[in-house]
C-alpha cells in the first residue's frame, strides 16, 4: 500500500459530543508534525530559521554601535540608517539591493577606501547593515575592524553588546 493510499484512509472529519465537526486525525497529524518540525529546527515566532535569527542579532549589534558612535550628519546617511533600522528592528520591507547600490555609489564617490575618515567608516558600517546575510561579515571581522579604525579598542570592538 502506498503512502497516499494509506493517508487517504485516515478519516479527516470527526464530530464532538455535540455533533459539531472538529479536526480529523489527518489534520491533527499534520499540525503535530508542523509543530514538531518548528520546535526541532528552532523556528522563531516570526517564522525565521536560526541562521536568520543570527543575522538579526548581528545587525542589532551593529545598530547599537552606530547609535553609540552617532550617524554621520549627511542626509543620505540618516535616511539610509533609519530605513535599515526599520528593516532589521521593525521588519519593514525595503529594497535592500537598491539601497546597497546607492550606498556603494556614495562610498565610491567619496574616497570610500579611506576608512580613517570617520564619516566614510560610518557609511561603510551602514553599508554592512544593507547585507541581509551578514554571517560572512561577522566571520571576517570587517565591522569590528571599522570600529577599531574609529578609535574603539580591539577588546571592546570584538565584544558583543
Amino acid at each position: 500500500m502506498s503512502f497516499w493510499v494509506w493517508w487517504r484512509r485516515i478519516p479527516n472529519k470527526r464530530f464532538n459530543h455535540k455533533g459539531r465537526q472538529t479536526l480529523g486525525w489527518r489534520s491533527l497529524i499534520v499540525n503535530f508534525s508542523l509543530l514538531f518540525c518548528a520546535d526541532y529546527y528552532g523556528v522563531m515566532r516570526s517564522g525565521e530559521f536560526p541562521s536568520l535569527n543570527e543575522n538579526y542579532k548581528y545587525a542589532a549589534h551593529m545598530i547599537s554601535w552606530l547609535e553609540k558612535l552617532g550617524v554621520p550628519e549627511i542626509p543620505f546617511a540618516k535616511s539610509a540608517f533609519s530605513q535599515l533600522k526599520g528593516y532589521w528592528v521593525e521588519h519593514k520591507y525595503i529594497n535592500l539591493e537598491q539601497l546597497k547600490d546607492d550606498l556603494w555609489s556614495w562610498v565610491d564617490s567619496n574616497d570610500g577606501y579611506n576608512i580613517s575618515d570617520p564619516e566614510v567608516a560610518k557609511m561603510r558600517i551602514i553599508l554592512c547593515l544593507a547585507y541581509e546575510d551578514n554571517r560572512e561579515l561577522e566571520g571576517v571581522g570587517y565591522f569590528e575592524d571599522l570600529l577599531v579604525n574609529l578609535g574603539i579598542s580591539h577588546e571592546n570592538a570584538y565584544k558583543r553588546t
